[in-house]
């Protein structure tokens, strides 16, 4: 709409403020990309840290890609990864394996076990169920 009052040089256009405008959204589909690769990997560190066994969840993480590495030759042979690592979602399988391994002995074993000991935890339930209308159980 402001093209013919732009050609007729009756208004200025800001440009930086257009260009803005278009990219705004792909810098923040961008940023969003960043932050949940960030978010994956202080998963396995959250993860590494409550079971005290990185090296458990590395020999994981290495398994399940295999098995999808093979699912995806079989359904989509020859595909390969075309996307840069820039706008994927996780890091790649590698990087997590290799920081989780790199974890292996600055994590004390079996934190989680720590309430077990001390009695903490839910008490046993005592009554018995009762039925309500509707055939509902509780």
């Amino acid at each position: 709409m402001a093209l013919p009052w732009w050609l007729a040089e009756a208004v200025q256009i800001n440009w930086p403020g257009l260009l803005l405008l278009v990219f705004s959204p792909q810098l923040a589909l961008l940023a969003q990309l960043g932050l949940s690769r960030l978010r994956e990997l202080d998963a396995d560190l959250a993860a590494a840290r409550l079971t005290g066994d990185p090296e458990g969840l590395a020999h994981a993480l290495a398994k399940i890609e295999q098995v999808s590495r093979a699912w995806r030759a079989w359904l989509l042979p020859g595909w390969g990864n075309p996307e840069p690592s820039w706008l994927r979602t996780h890091p790649s399988t590698e990087e997590r394996i290799q920081r989780l391994r790199a974890l292996s002995g600055s994590i004390p074993k079996q934190i989680w076990q720590e309430a077990a000991v001390s009695g903490a935890g839910p008490s046993p339930i005592r009554r018995p169920p009762r039925w309500y209308p509707g055939g509902v159980w509780r």
